[in-house]
């Protein structure tokens, strides 16, 4: 290796030189044994350099690479002057190996002949386990992205997909090659592209841009159909270029969870909203029970003394000598007929009302008069039907049905009420509501059609669902046939829906008969009766009731009036000999019911000729006595005519 003799290094110096570099250089023959090897070999291979002359290279190299090695050497040995790097495993003195990376260059001679080999050894043993440990990363990541049930991609700048995971299949129905190259923005939703293009690029626009977060839209599946996800990532610039790494996660199934959390909460409030309602709408028909039961005192006073004076009056007149023809006795005897007209008027209305409005737990199912019950349920909605429809009546008489008067009379409302609600407003020469009865064995059967818009087949088989309503919020509890198919049930007859979209809807109410029973009732006489006068006990909290009583009775029977419960028990202590006792059965301090029980206890006999008078507003306890005891009741207000009636009937059958 004698330099050219122009060039200043001497062999001395390059040799110096190449003790000191942390590598090991080093000159074979064509063969491959070592000619020179550099000092460094004690720290790379623990040799000695004296102990690797002449001993060929090959052997230090683990026999695993040394096929290969031996090729690229016999590449330079053959005439390549330049031996490109190569990394192998070399074998330490001490028995371990570690990682090389060699290259060499073929030396000529003067002749241009190949002469020896040069080559260097340097230690890479630290990268070769970077490498690797990159390398096993690296393979870490891949299989934890190709394992993930998110999508994990990169795309250039341009959204051209350079990556997919392999659940794209799952989720967009794509093999990951089909991907690859295509542009992601052809597979977003074209409703969902102007928002995901927008913000795309506003963090295009920042700094340093990032995805920032998630967005939801979304993608075309293979199939055709679209599939909503989330995506979120990380836009990384390089020159005039750069990587878009981001994740999308398939959120249909939180969508629809969330869908159904609001539906259901929504559903809820509504419930809750209409609980409210119908809890309002109960307090109101408590209301009203309570106020027709006010009404209903006052009323009968009014009643039974425009009856007394239009008893009286032709008798005064007469008394008078004033001809009960002329024309100022014709005006005051039709002055008490109007009079006497608008106080039934409203009578009847309370009635309806009271029937309509009562909300007791427990029913008394007895005979019930259908007509009557429908006629109430006809006027409580007049003004609402008026409007919408012409009601036409078919009924037959029936026999009475086992019910409770009040909840039919609601059932009844309700369904003409869903009716005129069925139908517009203003438009009741062009539609009918027909309400029929018929009878089908031992049940009576009511009708109740409409000629209005009908129902869907989907509304139709959800109409007895309870909250179900079609109607605006706020306008309908969507309990109505949900309840009046459980009370119709509990009297043992049935609800039947039929309806057409477009063509109206039909109700059929069908209930049991009443069973046929002995009456026991005392009818009046058809001719004039003779009673003895006798002795009357009146007691009510309301002065004008026994004021009337006592004024209409008086001519009759010796009437003995007390204002209330304690009064009535003073009284009784003092002289109870009473043929009659006509007693309210509500009462503050003393009931009616208290008063009856102590005369059972003392004075049974008395106690059965109590006649009870009620306003209406049963208590739970109120029924249960009525319905326990065979004594006689009037309801108030009521006329003169019956409570006489009922008198003459109470004092002939105790004698």
């Amino acid at each position: 290796m004698t330099p050219p003799p122009d060039d200043p290094l001497t062999e001395h110096s390059a040799r110096m030189l190449l003790s000191l570099a942390p590598i090991v250089t080093a000159v074979s023959d064509l063969t491959g044994r070592y000619r020179y090897v550099s000092p460094h070999c004690r720290v790379l291979l623990g040799y000695e350099p004296e102990e690797l002359i002449g001993r060929a290279g090959l052997d230090l190299i683990v026999a695993e690479d040394r096929a290969r090695v031996a090729a690229t050497l016999m590449l330079v040995a053959t005439g390549n002057t330049g031996m490109p790097p190569v990394r192998c495993r070399l074998l330490h003195k001490q028995g371990h190996t570690l990682w090389v990376e060699t290259h060499g260059k073929l030396i000529r001679d003067a002749e241009g002949q190949p002469q020896e080999v040069a080559f260097w050894i340097r230690d890479v043993s630290d990268w070769v386990a970077a490498d690797e440990k990159l390398a096993a990363s690296e393979q870490f990541f891949r299989r934890l992205f190709e394992m993930s049930i998110d999508v994990i991609a990169s795309a250039s700048l341009d959204t051209a997909y350079e990556y997919v995971s392999p659940s794209c299949m799952l989720l967009l129905g794509y093999q990951p090659e089909e991907l690859i190259g295509r542009r992601g923005i052809e597979l977003i939703h074209p409703e969902d592209f102007p928002r995901v293009v927008s913000a795309f690029q506003q963090k295009m626009a920042e700094p340093v841009p990032s995805m920032g977060n998630p967005i939801s839209y979304r993608m075309l599946h293979k199939d055709g159909s679209h599939v909503w996800v989330e995506a979120t990532g990380r836009i990384t610039k390089e020159g005039s270029g750069g990587t878009i790494m981001f994740v999308m996660r398939d959120i249909r199934a939180r969508r629809a969870e969330e869908a159904e959390r609001l539906r259901l909460l929504d559903e809820r409030t509504q419930i809750q909203a209409r609980l409210i309602e119908s809890d309002r709408l109960a307090q109101i028909g408590t209301l009203a029970a309570g106020m027709a039961h006010e009404i209903n005192n006052p009323l009968a006073s009014i009643i039974g003394n425009l009856e007394f004076v239009r008893e009286e009056l032709p008798g005064l007149l007469e008394r008078a000598q004033v001809a009960t023809r002329s024309a100022t006795a014709r005006e005051l005897i039709d002055a008490l007929a109007e009079a006497r007209d608008g106080a039934e008027r409203v009578r009847r209305t309370v009635r309806d009302l009271k029937s309509y409005s009562r909300r007791e737990v427990e029913e008394t199912l007895a005979p019930t008069d259908l007509t009557e019950i429908l006629e109430g349920a006809i006027s409580l909605t007049a003004n609402e039907l008026r409007l919408r429809a012409r009601v036409t009546r078919q009924l037959e008489r029936l026999p009475p049905v086992q019910a409770d008067g009040a909840r039919l009379g609601q059932v009844f409302v309700n369904l003409l009420s869903n009716a005129a609600q069925a139908l517009p407003e203003g438009q009741s020469q062009n539609h009918r509501v027909l309400v029929a009865t018929s009878r089908r064995g031992e049940l009576a059967v009511v009708e109740i059609s409409d000629t209005g818009r009908g129902m869907s087949p989907d509304v139709k088989a959800r109409a007895f669902d309870p909250f179900f309503t079609t109607r605006a919020f706020g306008e309908g509890t969507g309990l109505g046939l949900f309840i009046c198919q459980r009370i119709v049930r509990a009297f043992g007859g049935e609800v039947i829906l039929e309806s057409e979209e477009g063509r109206g809807t039909k109700v059929t109410v069908t209930l049991p008969l009443a069973p046929r029973t002995e009456s026991v009732s005392v009818e009046p006489p058809s001719g004039p009766i003779q009673i003895k006068r006798r002795r009357l006990l009146v007691i009510d909290d309301e002065p004008s009731i026994v004021k009337v009583v006592r004024r209409a009775f008086s001519s009759e029977h010796d009437v003995v009036t007390a204002e209330g419960g304690p009064a009535a028990l003073e009284i009784l202590d003092r002289d109870a000999a009473f043929d009659l006792i006509l007693c309210d059965i509500n009462m503050p301090e003393v009931s009616g019911i208290q008063i009856y029980e102590r005369l059972r206890a003392s004075r049974p006999a008395l106690a059965a000729r109590m006649i009870f008078m009620t306003g209406g507003s049963y208590t739970v306890e109120a029924r249960a006595f009525l319905a326990r005891i065979p004594n006689l009741r009037i309801d108030k207000p009521f006329e003169l005519r019956q409570l006489r009636e009922l008198f003459n009937a109470s004092l002939a059958s105790h004698g």
